[in-house]
């Protein structure tokens, strides 16, 4: 953030709901940009959040969502994303009218309209999405350098203030990040391609392997299979609140295999080869994006 745009955004108070990997890493960034900050982190449990004390990603830890978020001016939601929206419209109640409310889920369109459906909350809200993460959770694997380099997502609407948008932006531009603007439903789709689909493969592939197996498991089965190894409840909540969209990759995968089982049962050697270099081909022009 250069100096023009640091006197444009300096939060005087931020409240992080959720203080997991992703909660306790904007934590973390947030503290690096502005050494200063007070941070109040509000969680499942008091262990939790005076954990994140304890390793630097708060500098208080509040007893409940209201007490974090009463005298907030920058209030991050990081709980799973069926519980996003009723937390954001819970802190519009009680923090300052001047505040500004984002949130870090991977899904987007139905936590924006269960916002925009309360009048309060939609006038402070900004939806946004950081593209990071891992499959271990809470606060004490959280990064502070875990946005540097990666792509967030910032989903604004015609109920978004433009200044609040803006405002968010320039903390996400902070901590390293690029950020990218598109509407929740855009995000919704390019989310299950990219993200949601990838799990649920994974995860599926791990599950399928033979007990006997296990001892010829290789690093390409672990590179495939890593994310697998991810919180089943917090992917489930994805799968419910995106389904529309996953469920639509979904059946593009089950195709493609369909396809390339028939190709295989042939012994369609042509055939397997141009499903193996549609992917290699994929696969190195996102490595050459990246």
């Amino acid at each position: 953030m250069s100096a023009t745009e640091s006197t444009l955004f300096h939060p005087r108070r931020a409240a992080v709901l959720g203080i997991g990997l992703l909660g306790g890493s904007v934590g973390l960034a947030l503290r690096k940009v502005w050494p200063q900050l007070e941070i109040a982190a509000w969680g499942r449990t008091s262990e939790t959040t005076e954990l994140a004390v304890t390793l630097g990603a708060a500098t208080t830890s509040a007893a409940s969502l209201a007490d974090a978020c009463r005298d907030a001016d920058l209030i991050i939601v990081a709980t799973p994303v069926d519980w996003i929206a009723r937390h954001v419209i819970e802190a519009a109640q009680v923090c300052p009218a001047t505040a500004i409310i984002t949130d870090v889920g991977s899904t987007k369109t139905a936590i924006v309209q269960s916002v925009e459906a309360d009048r309060l909350a939609s006038k402070l809200f900004v939806g946004s999405h950081p593209i990071a993460g891992g499959d271990k959770t809470g606060p004490e694997h959280a990064r502070q350098d875990l946005f540097q380099d990666r792509t967030v997502v910032v989903t604004p609407t015609s109920q978004t203030d433009p200044q609040r948008s803006e405002m968010v932006s320039l903390m996400w531009r902070s901590f390293g990040a690029t950020v990218r603007s598109t509407g929740p439903e855009v995000h919704d789709q390019l989310l299950a391609a990219t993200s949601h689909l990838p799990h649920l493969v994974a995860s599926t592939l791990a599950s399928i392997l033979p007990p006997e197996a296990v001892p010829f498991v290789g690093t390409g089965w672990r590179d495939t299979t890593r994310i697998a190894a991810g919180s089943p409840q917090m992917w489930s909540a994805i799968c419910n609140e995106n389904s529309a969209a996953i469920a639509q990759q979904l059946q593009a995968m089950i195709d493609a295999l369909d396809r390339l089982k028939a190709a295989v049962c042939r012994r369609d050697t042509g055939e397997i080869e141009r499903c193996l270099q549609r992917g290699r081909i994929n696969r190195l022009q996102c490595e050459s994006s990246s």
